[in-house]
């Protein structure tokens, strides 16, 4: 599957041809220029769409779920780990493009263990336990001390 087809995937759209949209022809020429434009806004640096997914790296695969996620609307876009398996420069990559989505005024729930990710890209933090929300707080109103303190229950909300 290339890039292109991965950023529709679901949602590929018709030839606007009446008689071949009837047919169920998709228009690879659109699409490809929509993932160009979707990819560009984000600064997402992809050498080619034709490339498959399984060649391109584990920052560029999470660039683009963000963006196919972004792609078509989506008002919330929730992370788990984003950074999790990836390297310091893919990590740079993907916070980089969660940061111009915070921009764009989407809201981004992020699930991670990263405190350095935590408090560079977040506006707030709630630390949940045990399946419970133990505390809120506003990112520069805490410190990482605080945060891993509340996770471990070291210190109560």
């Amino acid at each position: 599957m290339s890039a292109t087809q991965n950023v529709f995937v679901g949602r590929e759209q018709l030839s606007s041809n009446w008689i071949l949209g009837k047919l169920g022809v998709v228009n690879d020429r659109h699409m490809h220029q929509e993932a160009i434009k979707a990819l560009s806004d984000l600064g997402i640096k992809i050498p080619s769409l034709n490339a498959t997914v399984r060649s391109m790296s584990g920052g560029q695969r999470q660039c683009l779920a963000i963006a196919r996620a972004m792609l078509f609307g989506h008002k919330v876009i929730i992370l788990d780990e984003p950074t999790a398996a990836l390297g310091v420069h893919e990590s740079a990559q993907v916070l980089s493009v969660v940061d111009q989505l915070r921009s764009k005024g989407l809201a981004i729930l992020i699930v991670s263990h990263n405190m350095q990710h935590v408090f560079k890209i977040t506006d707030s933090i709630t630390v949940m336990r045990l399946g419970a929300s133990v505390a809120s707080r506003k990112t520069n109103e805490t410190s990482p001390e605080e945060i891993v303190g509340l996770i471990t229950g070291a210190i109560s909300g």
